[in-house]
C-alpha cells in the first residue's frame, strides 16, 4: 500500500489526529485515522455528539501535531 501524506506531505499512520473540512459544512473538525483505502484516508469525527465516518483524500487532510492531539477525556467529553 503507498505511503498516505497530508497537505504538508506529512506521513499520516493509522491512530493519528488529523484537521479535516467537515463534509458539507466549511468549518474545521479533528478527526482519527482508523484506515485506508488504496487512495483514501478513513477518519472518525464527532458531530453532534456521536461518531461519523468520513472517507477522503489525504491530500486535503493536515496532520494535527502530538502536543495538540485531543486527549481521551477530550474526546469522551464530546
Amino acid at each position: 500500500m503507498p505511503q498516505f501524506k497530508d497537505y504538508f506531505k506529512t506521513p499520516l499512520a493509522i491512530d493519528d489526529w488529523v484537521a479535516v473540512e467537515k463534509p458539507s459544512y466549511r468549518n474545521l473538525v479533528t478527526a482519527k485515522v482508523v484506515g485506508f483505502t488504496p487512495k483514501q484516508v478513513r477518519l472518525k469525527y464527532r458531530h453532534q455528539g456521536s461518531w461519523c465516518d468520513y472517507l477522503c483524500y489525504p491530500n486535503v487532510t493536515i496532520r494535527v501535531p502530538e502536543h495538540l492531539q485531543p486527549t481521551k477525556e477530550d474526546v469522551d467529553s464530546t
